[in-house]
This record gives C-alpha cells, sequence and structure tokens, in this order.
C-alpha cells in the first residue's frame, strides 16, 4: 500500500473549512453592501432598493452602484471615509476573485509532505497565469475570512455613519 502523503501545516480539513469560513463571510461583506445602499435612501422602499442592487450580477456593478449613489448622497467628510473603505472594498474584491476561481490543488514539499493551495487551472497557458504575491493555503484562507468579517462590520460601521436628513 502506497503512502498516504501527510498534510503540514494543515489538513485537507482545515483548508476546506478555512475556505467556506471566508467565502461565507464574503457574502456577509455583499450583505452589509446593501445595507449601507439601502440607508443612503434613508431606509425608504426596501422593494425598490433591493430590486436595484440584486438586479446586477456581479459584485463590481454593485459597488459602482453604491459608490455612485454615496457620490450623491454623502457630504465632504463621509465621501472621504467612503473613498477609504470603498478601496478597502476593492483590494478584498480580488482576493474573494481568486477564493471563487481558482481550483484547489495539492502542493508537495521536498520531504514528501503536502498541502492544499489554490492555484491557476493546469489548462490555462503559463503565459497567462497571473502571478500572485500570496500563497493561498489554509492559512491565507483563515486570513481572509477574518479580514471579509472586519470588512463587512467595517461597512455596517460606516452604514450608520450619521448624516443631514
Amino acid at each position: 500500500m502506497p503512502d498516504v502523503p501527510r498534510f503540514r501545516p494543515h489538513s485537507a480539513d482545515d483548508f476546506y473549512r478555512a475556505y467556506a469560513i471566508a467565502m461565507l463571510n464574503w457574502q456577509n461583506v455583499e450583505s452589509s453592501l446593501f445595507r449601507m445602499y439601502y440607508g443612503l435612501f434613508n431606509g425608504t422602499n426596501l422593494s425598490q432598493a433591493g430590486a436595484a442592487y440584486f438586479s446586477l450580477e456581479s459584485f463590481g456593478a454593485k459597488l459602482r452602484l453604491v459608490d455612485a449613489t454615496a457620490k450623491v448622497v454623502l457630504d465632504e467628510n463621509a465621501a472621504k471615509l467612503w473613498e477609504k473603505l470603498k478601496r478597502r472594498v476593492e483590494n478584498s474584491s480580488g482576493d474573494r476573485n481568486v477564493l471563487a476561481h481558482l481550483p484547489a490543488s495539492v502542493e508537495f514539499q521536498d520531504d514528501g509532505a503536502c498541502s492544499l493551495v489554490l492555484t491557476a487551472n493546469i489548462f490555462v497557458p503559463t503565459a497567462l497565469v497571473r502571478r500572485r504575491k500570496k500563497k493561498y493555503d489554509a492559512a491565507e484562507c483563515e486570513r481572509l475570512g477574518m479580514d471579509f468579517h472586519a470588512l463587512a462590520g467595517a461597512i455596517d460601521t460606516f452604514a450608520e455613519y450619521p448624516r443631514e436628513s
């Protein structure tokens, strides 16, 4: 019977658990962004706000909708805070896309141990593979899950920022 590869420093279960938590926390980011969008209208007509927001399929389109609305509604101080938060959302969106679109692969170490990482699909020509600064392993998925959770909280906090009626 062949030796079963040893997973190190995290097990496959650790990887998938961290991955799932990160993706579930990203859903909170998207929900928080909707709550912010709805709040920009002072909480009037949930059905209309929901129809506009949720009819858009891509997160980028939703973020552009919220941004355009924020530019019209927010005062100067709030607009500055929103710009910083929006950049944070945009940066995190890139990590979310990696989680959503790259497959998990086994990465073998010299000592025979292995770990799961997200890598480019094997059918993508090498010339088209984007070089990534991070290794998307269990530890990175865990970090992203915490970051996404904090980002959703930051959006919710911003949505409570006082505005003139």
